[in-house]
């Protein structure tokens, strides 16, 4: 975590770590480890939609937060402006 002036600061990007009570429910993770939660999400899609019996519907959020710790980056989902230049090339 940076400093600032002596004071821990937020991480820049939002972190998340998975529960260890819920890890029987993500077996592509490691519990307990702080990752970019960007990478753990897409990790998350990518093993449902190899998983042929469970289907995939895509909720507002992929890592809930029943079962993912967060911190750093924003408590406020992105709005649909912010959403689209992310996912834009330019």
């Amino acid at each position: 975590m940076e400093r600032d002036e002596g004071r821990p600061t937020k991480p820049r990007i939002r972190e998340a770590r998975l529960k260890v009570e819920f890890a029987h429910l993500y077996p592509p993770l490691e519990p307990d480890r702080w990752e970019p939660a960007a990478l753990l999400a897409d990790r998350v899609v990518a093993w449902l939609l190899r998983q042929p019996d469970r289907g995939y519907v895509a909720p507002e959020r992929v890592l809930r937060s029943e079962h993912f710790e967060f911190r750093g980056g924003t408590d406020q989902p992105m709005s649909g402006t912010a959403q689209s230049r992310r996912r834009s090339p330019t």
